[in-house]
């Protein structure tokens, strides 16, 4: 078991595996029907895709700057909820483990954005993330168009969501301290669907990514989480200022936390992709090659409209019609997107560009 700042090395053996209880949790999300459907890929196929990692560390001039913003730096814990974050609960068996998150956006405008919050699948309007870290994310879309291109390319509903600036702009901000959260007790989870492809930025403090999938001799043989052997357990330690570009989505990982006090908290970014119809109209939708709602679906928005639900706006359409595709072809859209992943070049901002986006983002939002 480790505390404090210091992961050290753990090599769990075969009954440790079993006693720590890595499984497969089938996911359900929300659709706008009002219903609930299985997520797309079922959890034996999603563990056989490989745990894409590609991992980079940011110029610590970078990190400093980014986590130098007022809406870092100058936030107190008794401040936390009149900025945006809420008390979160993912370790009921650990209580002095203290963890908030809250949920903004990445795009260009200062202005709330209505989307779907990822954890609960609701619609909220998610204001703008700090400036600095704002002008990051568009400094980094700006330096991996290359890559990107590939992974739109997946399928035709990603290629959408690219075209409208939505990649990594849909960020959680994640808070920890407290008392550690052990290997032993890491919370083993697939992520929401926008989580297909995935930025993480470490800000503040030290933690390590655990991640497990079948081998392929595995699969074969038909196994599944339950029978999982310690060969596909693989830990990525994450220092202040990593980053990593991933498809937590696609396979089974959980985080470990140090023991550390609210000046040594870990703060974690989650940039994925936003689901909003935030600058579509008519023109827009057909200049995308996106399909006009047919009446039925109108219908089915318009008598939703009050509620707080994905179906209550046309915004919540794009994650059901994302959803829809992946159900239809689900493991062959992320053995795309893996393979553009696993090919990546990983291209992080230096300070002079996200200075440079930061400029561009004031320009905009007093234009």
């Amino acid at each position: 078991m480790t505390t404090g700042k210091s992961f050290g090395k753990w090599s769990p053996t075969i009954s440790d595996r079993v006693r720590y209880g890595i499984r497969a949790r089938k996911q359900r999300v929300d659709v706008s029907d009002g219903g609930e459907r299985e997520g797309c890929i079922k959890s034996r196929h999603v563990q056989r895709l490989p745990s894409t990692h590609i991992g980079a560390q940011m110029d610590s001039d970078v990190v400093e700057y980014v986590f130098g913003d007022p809406q870092f730096s100058e936030v107190s814990e008794d401040d936390l909820a009149d900025v945006g974050y809420a008390r979160c609960v993912d370790h009921p068996d650990i209580p002095g483990h203290v963890y908030y998150e809250g949920y903004f956006h990445g795009l260009d405008t200062p202005s709330p954005v209505r989307s779907v919050n990822p954890r609960t699948k609701k619609v909220m309007d998610k204001p703008a993330a700090p400036p600095r870290l704002r002008a990051f994310l568009k400094a980094f879309r700006a330096l991996n168009v290359d890559w990107m291109d590939n992974v739109a390319n997946a399928s035709p509903q990603l290629s959408k969501l690219y075209r409208a600036g939505f990649f990594f702009s849909d960020l959680a901000i994640q808070i920890h301290f407290g008392d550690a959260v052990p290997p032993e007790r890491v919370g083993w989870h697939l992520d929401s669907p926008n989580s297909v492809i995935h930025l993480a930025l470490g800000l503040h403090g030290d933690r390590a990514l655990h991640t497990s999938t079948l081998s392929e001799r595995e699969h074969e043989l038909g196994m599944d989480c339950d029978t999982v052997t310690q060969s596909t357990l693989t830990v990525y330690e994450q220092p202040h200022g990593a980053a990593y570009l991933s498809s937590p989505y696609a396979f089974q990982h959980a985080v470990q936390y140090p023991q550390c006090c609210w000046k040594d908290r870990v703060v974690a970014v989650q940039s994925r992709l936003l689901f909003s119809s935030w600058g579509f109209d008519t023109d827009a939708q057909r200049s995308n090659g996106v399909s006009d709602m047919n009446s039925a679906r109108a219908a089915r928005v318009q008598s939703a409209r009050n509620e707080n639900s994905i179906a209550a706006e046309p915004r919540g359409l794009v994650f059901k019609e994302f959803i829809d595709e992946c159900n239809e072809d689900g493991v062959a859209i992320m053995e795309r997107v893996t393979s553009a992943l696993l090919s990546a070049k990983l291209k992080l901002p230096t300070l002079e560009q996200v200075k440079t986006a930061q400029v561009t983002l004031a320009a905009a939002s007093e234009s």
